[in-house]
């Protein structure tokens, strides 16, 4: 009777094939059960050394990705649920977002493609499905673990090339995005962090700030868009594109000399210079200093050009005058220039 009554709670009814289960689960929803067992880490009991065995399991391996039913574990949450469904559940069908259709689990691909510029290509893996091939190829690496992206300068890899375009800043020092409220400069070299100063200390949730005006704008677009009619910016529309290009062309300038002087220097001396921990601009400037070379630091001339003639000042110390001279001949920029002799450090280095 009492059994009865406890049972009329659940709004359904669970079938077991055999005593010993049903004892379990008896004693693990009863709330009288003794629970003798306790966890030695966090103090929480339970009513047999299964339970105990399977939440010691997630203090060792972690909760999340744990099948609870199988006590396997998976690399991340889609990959979880798929195994459920499939193994677990036995789910071979699957409700088209599109159409809300019931698609059988093998036919999915093929029924995505009947939707015209609709999402085709289909993961196998967690059933998310893609516009573009290239999408769905980025997409595999979460379950693949395949790391296509390598630096150069330090061969680590990534599966994204985002990712490897901020750690490449953890060598250059770049921090490109720069507060335009702040009295001092505070620059960030991950937009996310800028985004969080803007919100934390100007309470500000749109960060692209017009200088001519100080309205603040959402996503960049909308601050262009803004820039080309503002009476206050007075934007020319050359001029920009030249800064753009130009400070592209310095971040490489700033990547290939992060990548000589690793090549070519003690891991000692890169931390007197201070590299990894400030702009490379100023790593090149106290290399030249401690050679007793000349190092430009005039703040009037764009960084860029700074940048150009430290590089050339470096260039014709590190390598062979005849080498230089034919260079010059040749009428290489210093761009060229540096370009060429990094290339050349890889291949012997």
């Amino acid at each position: 009777m009492h059994f009865s009554i406890l049972h009329s709670q659940i709004s359904f009814l669970t079938v077991f094939s055999f005593l010993f289960q049903l004892k379990q689960h008896v004693m693990s929803h009863h709330k009288s059960s003794i629970k003798q067992y306790v966890c030695e880490k966090c103090s929480t009991s339970f009513s047999s050394t299964s339970n105990l065995r399977a939440h010691m399991d997630r203090h060792e391996n972690g909760p999340e990705h744990y099948c609870e039913i199988c006590k396997e574990h998976f690399p991340n949450e889609p990959v979880l649920k798929a195994h459920i469904n499939k193994l677990h559940y036995k789910l071979g069908q699957f409700d088209c977002d599109i159409c809300k259709e019931t698609i059988e689990d093998d036919e999915l691909a093929k029924h995505m493609k009947t939707h015209t510029n609709v999402k085709a290509h289909v993961c196998e893996v967690c059933k998310s499905y893609f516009t573009q091939k290239s999408q769905y190829n980025v997409h595999m690496r979460m379950h693949t673990g395949e790391r296509p992206y390598q630096c150069r300068i330090c061969w680590q890899t990534y599966a994204y090339s985002s990712v490897l375009k901020l750690h490449i800043r953890k060598h250059t020092g770049e921090k490109p995005f720069q507060c335009l409220v702040c009295t001092d400069v505070v620059a960030f070299s991950q937009l996310a962090h800028y985004k969080t100063h803007m919100k934390k200390i100007h309470k500000q949730n749109n960060p692209y700030m017009c200088e001519g005006c100080h309205q603040f704008f959402k996503v960049k677009a909308e601050l262009q868009s803004h820039m080309q009619q503002c009476d206050n910016c007075n934007v020319d529309v050359e001029k920009e594109n030249a800064k753009n290009n130009d400070l592209q062309t310095l971040s490489h300038i700033r990547f290939l000399m992060a990548l000589l002087l690793k090549k070519i220097s003690s891991q000692q001396k890169l931390q007197q210079l201070g590299y990894e921990k400030r702009l490379i601009d100023n790593v090149v400037v106290a290399s030249l200093k401690l050679a007793n070379r000349k190092a430009c630091e005039d703040q009037s001339l764009p960084a860029i050009e700074r940048m150009r003639r430290n590089v050339e000042e470096f260039l014709n110390w590190i390598v062979p005058a005849k080498a230089m001279e034919t260079f010059r001949q040749e009428q290489q920029s210093i761009d060229d220039i540096l370009d060429k002799i990094v290339t050349m450090y890889m291949k012997h280095k």
